[in-house]
């Protein structure tokens, strides 16, 4: 048997978003949500979420903030997280800055501190995701990802590393070998086939719509 998610991530960007999300849900427009932890409207988003608590909430794992002029800081102190953060605190603004800069200890205490966070708020949550993908740059932060969700008892979002995906992985320089394999297949007790991303660039509501057929 095969289903369909439809997941809206970023929730907690602005107060807009919060309220569409959550409209979505409501309306089943949405199978499920992540969090922003980073972002300005993370509370707001808590607040409201907790209201609702039979609906899927997961953390989306937050390593940049591409916005040019609405950025973020970590929720760790930028003294403890320095690789990932620019010359004002903020995360970096691409994942190419990211990837020049990031030192694999200050990820995972970030990421750590993101998930402490949401855990505390009492919110139910089920799974974790990745913004930017960035959790999916090389197999250190894929290892990292697969063990986050092992230790907070969370389901990653991931796909099969199937052939179609392993090319896709490959155009990021990663080479995954049979025993990479094997590793991520031993944390895949829930795995996607196939993800597809709505691409929120296209202004015409038209061709927005086709995206859905």
């Amino acid at each position: 048997m095969k289903y369909l998610i439809i997941h809206a991530d970023d929730a907690g960007l602005n107060g807009s978003v919060n309220e569409a999300i959550l409209d979505g849900l409501k309306k089943h427009y949405f199978s499920s949500t992540s969090i922003l932890v980073p972002a300005p409207y993370f509370e707001q988003f808590i607040k409201k979420a907790k209201e609702y608590p039979e609906y899927d909430y997961g953390i989306h794992l937050c390593l940049t903030g591409e916005h040019e002029n609405y950025r973020w800081k970590p929720v760790s102190p930028k003294a403890d997280v320095p690789s990932l953060v620019d010359e004002n605190g903020y995360l970096w603004s691409s994942v190419e800055q990211f990837m020049r800069n990031a030192r694999l200890e200050d990820v995972a205490r970030e990421l750590q501190a993101q998930i402490t966070r949401v855990l505390e708020t009492g919110l139910n949550v089920s799974h974790i995701d990745s913004h930017q993908g960035t959790m999916f740059l090389n197999m250190e932060y894929i290892s990292l990802y697969l063990m986050l969700s092992e230790e907070f008892n969370l389901i990653p979002m991931m796909l099969k590393p199937s052939h179609f995906i392993q090319d896709l992985i490959r155009k990021r320089g990663i080479e995954l070998s049979d025993q990479d394999i094997q590793n991520i297949q031993s944390h895949l007790h829930v795995s996607l086939d196939i993800l597809y991303m709505v691409d929120f660039g296209i202004d015409n509501l038209s061709d927005r719509k086709k995206q859905y057929e």
